[in-house]
């Protein structure tokens, strides 16, 4: 029974945190993806410090919703988020679940995960969307170097 659980645990974060950044996505349209994001469901990362099974559940969510942005964008440089930031999210998960007991330190995961992760990919994902700079922003990560 416990493996059970374990299974529908994960699956529930995975569907909850596919269905809110696909509903941030309906009202605040190119915050829920791009170079710049503003995500509800990253709120549930602390879920991590519940339960391991939210460790594939993040990740699955995450790969859920970067799916999402890939049938609707047509792009195929967005599957770089699907693998890459899918990997974040996992990572993140698991460092959180190691380091629950040392609540400041756990928070930390989904934030040091993605800001290492993310910036490895960005440029390309920009630049198949043609832009040279992250919009609002205005940082042109593309011409540095």
């Amino acid at each position: 029974m416990p493996r059970a659980r374990t299974i529908v645990q994960a699956s529930t974060i995975a569907a909850a945190y596919g269905a809110l950044t696909i509903l941030t996505f309906q009202f605040l349209h190119m915050l829920a993806w791009g170079p710049v994001q503003f995500r509800l469901s990253e709120a549930l990362t602390v879920l991590a410090f519940l339960t391991p099974a939210a460790i594939p559940g993040l990740a699955a969510g995450s790969v859920l919703a970067n799916l999402f942005a890939y049938a609707g964008s047509g792009n195929s440089a967005v599957l770089l988020d699907v693998v890459f930031g899918s990997l974040g999210t996992l990572l993140g998960a698991w460092w959180t679940w190691r380091f629950r007991s040392r609540t400041w330190l756990g928070l930390l995961g989904p934030v040091v995960t993605n800001a290492l992760v993310v910036p490895t990919y960005l440029p390309f994902l920009l630049r198949s969307y043609g832009l040279t700079e992250i919009p609002v922003l205005g940082l042109s990560p593309l011409d540095a170097g």
